[in-house]
């Protein structure tokens, strides 16, 4: 259930990011807008790793890729280290689950 909800809830965040995509200056964008994104594609790779934990990769791959996709569409140098921190999750994801399926 906590899965479904979280899930949900970041569907919502990418529609909230699109409705600021309006305040967003040329020149890049703001400083709120910024910390927003951080704070949620952090929380998205933590509860991905707890999903990870959990035994639910598929979930976890998931929500690491919908991370993956929000950070591609709002690149910007202040979240390059949430990219890379959210590839080695990914990394992590698929090696432990084709490590499932080795052991299997």
């Amino acid at each position: 259930m906590k899965n479904k909800v979280f899930l949900f809830s970041f569907i919502v965040l990418i529609c909230f990011i699109e409705a600021l995509k309006v305040r967003i200056k040329e020149d890049g964008m703001s400083t709120a807008v910024i910390q927003f994104i951080s704070n949620m594609i952090y929380k998205a790779n933590k509860n991905a790793m707890l999903f990870l934990q959990e035994g639910k990769s598929s979930s976890s791959e998931k929500l690491l890729l919908r991370a993956e996709a929000v950070l591609a569409k709002y690149q910007n140098d202040k979240l390059a280290f949430l990219i890379n921190l959210t590839c080695n999750n990914l990394a992590c994801c698929y090696k432990k689950y084709y490590l499932q399926i080795f052991l299997l």
